[in-house]
């Protein structure tokens, strides 16, 4: 299996790498790049933004989205992070049982 040295990197390769996009239109606000990725289709709107805190070249958000689906748009983004605070309790719930378990 191939590493890849950061998110950033990940991304790029299989979005390009699966053919289906272009590579992305960048630009900065602050200190964030945003990558937008669009689909070779052009009849698609469907574009990926994926926004990266420069300093330390961190993951910010991903963003899949269509202008066509506006209310799908908000839920993809509102299920991302719904997630990301589950798996967070789940994971320091886990350490915090394992911790007083081995006292």
């Amino acid at each position: 299996m191939r590493e890849f040295k950061d998110w950033k990197e990940f991304i790029t390769r299989v979005l390009i790498n699966s053919g289906q996009f272009e590579k992305p239109v960048i630009e900065f606000k602050g200190e964030v790049e945003i990558e937008t990725y669009k689909l070779t289709d052009k009849n698609s709107l469907t574009e990926i933004r994926v926004g990266y805190f420069l300093q330390e070249n961190k993951l910010i958000y991903l963003h899949i989205f269509n202008p066509t689906v506006p209310g799908y748009n908000k839920y993809v983004e509102d299920e991302y992070f719904i997630i990301m605070i589950l798996t967070i309790k789940i994971v320091m719930e886990t350490q915090l049982w394992i911790l007083i378990n081995r006292m």
